[in-house]
């Protein structure tokens, strides 16, 4: 008789859940880094306040592209469905916390942001599929 094996397989779908997780953790860890350098610009410089909102919208952007990005590099194809899938993803999560700090759940800025967020997420996926590193060889 074989011995039981004590790992089990991951399947298809775990190992999907797994990888949209990464990338959903550092579009979140992005777009975490883009809202703190957009914070520090409005307060250091003379910037007026009217400007938040649509910073933190182009940080959601990037945050989503970012995620879309590392979602296709770690599933290597299917780039616009990776991407979105890991925009998605992220846009649900800032909405949940969103509604849980502010008590709206739609607005005309969620509507806006849900736009930006899965059109660079899925801009993301589709570099993500096509960027290959270059490395030049050493001449001998």
């Amino acid at each position: 008789m074989r011995a039981k094996s004590k790992h089990k397989e991951s399947t298809p779908h775990i190992i999907l859940i797994k990888r949209l997780a990464i990338s959903t953790l550092i579009g979140a860890a992005a777009l975490l880094l883009a809202i703190f350098i957009m914070g520090l610009i409005l307060s250091g410089g003379n910037i007026p306040q009217a400007y938040a909102a649509p910073l933190a919208t182009m940080a959601a952007g990037f945050g989503a592209f970012v995620a879309g990005f590392i979602m296709a590099k770690l599933c290597g194809g299917k780039g616009v469905v990776m991407g979105a899938l890991a925009g998605l993803t992220l846009l649900v999560i800032i909405t949940c916390v969103a509604l849980i700090v502010s008590g709206t759940l739609l607005t005309n800025a969620t509507f806006l942001r849900a736009v930006v967020m899965i059109l660079a997420s899925i801009i993301g996926g589709m570099f993500g599929v096509n960027f290959k590193i270059k490395r030049k060889m050493p001449k001998i």
